[in-house]
């Protein structure tokens, strides 16, 4: 404070914003701050530039079907896979299951009227969805047997020609998205047809519309909410580091989570130690508020 100015330093995801305040109470606030770009501030380039009409069934409106598809096709441009169109019929179906289910889980999808794969965010922010499910290409290059990438795969599957998508907005929401093509996405033995190796240079998000900015704050995001663990060359390429990279760049994950377990072990070991201690002292001070507090914390009291 000062000069009858407050300045505020805000932080936005990964955005630090100042925001300066004149007089007593406020009149007026003001900041230079501008908002870096984001996926959904351009149309895709060239023949990923396509319209979508929204289908008559409710759920995503017309802006938002058209904001999802332009977001598939910069992603789908970035891999190297084909564009892909909007079907009306396809969201009607996946907004159909949404409504049936109201919960976030999947639909038996490959057995619906229309056969198709389908991915699953909780949230009603198409774009956020999205980079739920494209930012997993930060964890493995491994699509077919890593386990991590299923959702990434299913969105930049090459055999994929058609993408339709359901929202249910009660409680926390759940955005569905289902996809058709030939083969269907993540069809055993057709990975490496489908699916290029993919490990994110800055060439390919420029070509594509894709900021770098926009790409990289929201994997911090997801790294803090806890849903995204970056790794190898991915996370380089991204200025993004996994752990195991920092403390033992040369030890495998195997052996960093071997090393975390025994220390874990020996922690609780000494908490044990002392909380029997503990207990031994509470009991001579008072005999009931030991008999409570084993009850909870002592694991010999527990069956």
């Amino acid at each position: 404070m000062g000069g009858g100015v407050t300045s505020y330093h805000l932080k936005c995801n990964t955005n630090k914003v100042l925001v300066k305040c004149k007089g007593n109470p406020y009149t007026s606030c003001e900041s230079t701050y501008v908002a870096p770009a984001t996926i959904s501030d351009t149309p895709p380039s060239g023949k990923y530039n396509k319209p979508a009409s929204a289908g008559k069934c409710g759920g995503l409106t017309q802006k938002e079907v058209q904001e999802f598809l332009n977001i598939h096709n910069k992603m789908r441009c970035a891999v190297g896979a084909p564009p892909v169109e909007w079907d009306a019929e396809l969201q009607c179906q996946a907004q159909k299951a949404q409504n049936d289910i109201q919960a976030f889980k999947h639909s038996d999808c490959y057995n619906l009227p229309i056969k198709a794969g389908e991915n699953i965010a909780t949230g009603t922010n198409v774009a956020t969805a999205a980079w739920m499910w494209f930012t997993e290409y930060l964890q493995s290059t491994d699509y077919a047997h890593g386990g991590e990438t299923g959702h990434f795969s299913a969105m930049s599957w090459k055999g994929v020609t058609k993408i339709g998508c359901g929202i249910g907005r009660g409680g926390k929401g759940v955005i569905r998205c289902q996809y058709v093509g030939s083969p269907l996405p993540n069809m055993g033995g057709e990975y490496d047809s489908n699916l290029n190796k993919f490990e994110g240079e800055s060439a390919d998000f420029a070509k594509c519309n894709l900021p770098m900015g926009d790409l990289k704050s929201h994997a911090k995001m997801f790294q803090k909410w806890g849903i995204l663990n970056p790794s190898g060359q991915m996370a380089s390429n991204l200025g993004l580091y996994s752990i195991t990279d920092s403390l033992w760049p040369h030890a495998s994950s195997m052996a960093f989570f071997s090393a975390c377990a025994f220390l874990g072990t020996a922690a609780m070991v000494s908490l044990g130690v002392a909380m029997r201690r503990w207990n031994a002292k509470a009991r001579d001070v008072n005999t009931q508020e030991h008999l409570e507090l084993s009850s909870v914390e002592d694991p010999d009291s527990l069956e």
